[in-house]
């Protein structure tokens, strides 16, 4: 579980909510003292137009969930002891494969 990463990743995505909507980080600061922005995705993919019947579907063999267990796990190695390994240095175990993190990159 690596910290310093969702550390860096939260940094990243606060940095382009405060572009995009920093009425949002304003208002998540002012009520909790300690703010993480976690990118996640249930499905992993975007809808997609079905010409057939004209509506949004999301075809079940793209979906493809991304750090959805990241805030609890987060939560859990940050907070708890010896619940969770977790190594803060820059070289520990990431979320998921190395197609999973690009994917959620918000840079």
């Amino acid at each position: 579980m690596s910290i310093k990463r969702v550390d860096r990743t939260s940094d990243r995505i606060r940095t382009l909510l405060c572009e995009v909507a920093p009425e949002l980080v304003s208002a998540a600061e002012d009520a909790f003292e300690r703010v993480i922005f976690i990118p996640v995705s249930a499905i992993g993919t975007s809808p997609v137009l079905d010409p057939a019947s004209g509506l949004l579907k999301v075809p079940v063999a793209r979906i493809a969930p991304r750090w959805v267990t990241v805030p609890f796990i987060y939560t859990l190695a940050r907070w708890s002891t010896h619940l969770v390994s977790s190594d803060k240095s820059e070289g520990d175990a990431s979320f998921g494969t190395p197609s999973d993190s690009a994917d959620m990159d918000p840079s």
